[in-house]
């Protein structure tokens, strides 16, 4: 007696995982994706057609792909493995992407200056990727206890000293540098550029009355200290005057002095 029974053997499905040379990465920057196992049993496995999703609206085909994002997200990866009987496996890979910090570069057109003159500041060389960079902005602290704004600035600096500048530029995402640059300010000195008397020939007991001419930086000019000296009578003031109580000769000095302590006789 012969018995016949009817064995049906069905495909087996494909399976694999998906290797990557990273997960965590910046915008713009490749990724390796790769199948990491392969298994099917028969030659099922030399014609297995690979797919991927990137989770970005891009698709590739190929067992090994390199891929690269433009903007950044959270994104979930999907590779598909059909082999030739049409059993296909899907495997998944999270992939995350981080804003690239902007790259600063900025120039000035001085970086030792006179009190009373300006810097320009200019960032607009500044890098990010791609699809950061019209979204950067710029801030600027210009130690002073002035700020701006904008990749191209000018600042005046009114006192002498050395300050520290602060600029921040940051993207859309919230990825930043910072740089500093140093601007010292020199003070200007005093300069008295002439000195009149009202006469140089009088009696006792007639007033003379003196004034100094002065070129100082403009912030300065107000806060200038004035003294006279006649003979050892000391007066005041930028206009002044003087009365002498005894006949002879009299020598008339003068001495201008900033805030800063630069003087000029």
């Amino acid at each position: 007696i012969h018995k016949t029974s009817l064995v049906t053997v069905r495909n087996a499905p494909p399976s694999m995982t998906i290797n990557t040379n990273s997960t965590i990465t910046y915008e713009s920057n490749a990724i390796h994706f790769e199948v990491n196992t392969i298994s099917d049993p028969g030659v099922d496995t030399s014609n297995i057609n690979y797919q991927w999703n990137f989770g970005d609206g891009m698709k590739a085909t190929g067992s090994s792909i390199i891929h690269s994002y433009s903007n950044a997200g959270t994104f979930n990866v999907i590779a598909y493995a059909t082999d030739r009987l049409g059993q296909t496996a899907i495997a998944h890979k999270t992939i995350t992407v981080s804003g690239q910090a902007p790259v600063i570069h900025v120039t000035t057109n001085a970086t030792t200056i006179l009190e009373g003159q300006s810097v320009r500041f200019n960032a607009d060389q500044t890098t990010a990727s791609p699809s950061e960079q019209s979204s950067l902005t710029y801030g600027w602290d210009f130690g002073d206890g002035n700020i701006g704004a904008g990749s191209i600035v000018t600042e005046t600096y009114d006192h002498p000293g050395s300050y520290q500048v602060l600029l921040t530029v940051r993207d859309q995402l919230g990825a930043f540098e910072s740089k500093t640059i140093s601007i010292q300010v020199e003070n200007v000195p005093p300069t008295i550029t002439n000195m009149t008397l009202s006469t140089n020939t009088i009696p006792v007991g007639q007033t003379v009355f003196g004034h100094l001419g002065v070129t100082d930086a403009a912030i300065d000019i107000p806060h200038l200290n004035y003294n006279w000296l006649f003979n050892n009578t000391q007066q005041t003031g930028q206009v002044t005057s003087w009365l002498p109580y005894k006949p002879g000769n009299t020598t008339a000095k003068a001495t201008v002095k900033d805030t800063s302590g630069a003087a000029d006789s």
